[in-house]
């Protein structure tokens, strides 16, 4: 990142995170529905914390949340969408201009791949993963752009069977393609 920039934010880890989930759901109880209730719960907050990383790495935004939320029919989803989705909002918006997460520390990298000199000409091989989320192909789709050649090596087994062992780097495989 020093190359490219990328360093103005304060790196906030889980637990930091869920001290400022902790604050925001405080904040938000009396407009939460279904989590009203279980804010106090043991786990919950590590729940929420982990449900917005998994957001996150799918690159699925507040907004595109919440713009999907009239598709579903059960009304205690759609209230508990309701409620993540407003929580994730506050939080990115207290994140916004002073922290940075995992996952958004990821985003950087994408948007700084193109800017990275030292990239071209160079060959990348990736091993040791049995899957991608969409955050994850985005980084190897601005490689494969900007570097030389990218390789990724993945064991697999060339059967159609969904119990087979290799079923999830198999489709892996067929997603790189």
């Amino acid at each position: 990142f020093q190359e490219v920039g990328g360093l103005t934010k304060v790196k906030i880890d889980s637990l930091g995170k869920s001290m400022v989930l902790k604050k925001i759901v405080k904040e938000l109880e009396d407009n939460l529905s279904i989590y009203k209730k279980a804010i106090n719960q043991n786990g919950f907050i590590e729940h929420l914390n982990e449900t917005i990383k998994e957001l996150k790495q799918y690159s699925i935004d507040p907004i595109e949340l919440s713009s999907k939320i009239n598709e579903v029919k059960e009304e205690t989803l759609k209230h508990k969408l309701e409620d993540v989705a407003l929580i994730y909002n506050a939080f990115n918006e207290y994140l916004e201009d002073k922290y940075i997460d995992d996952e958004d520390h990821i985003n950087l990298l994408i948007d700084s791949i193109e800017k990275a000199s030292f990239l071209e000409g160079t060959e990348i091989w990736i091993d040791g993963f049995h899957k991608f989320t969409p955050q994850t192909l985005r980084i190897i789709e601005k490689l494969l752009i900007k570097t030389q050649g990218v390789t990724v090596v993945i064991t697999h087994d060339f059967s159609d069977n969904e119990n087979n062992l290799f079923y999830i780097p198999q489709s892996t495989l067929e997603r790189l393609r």
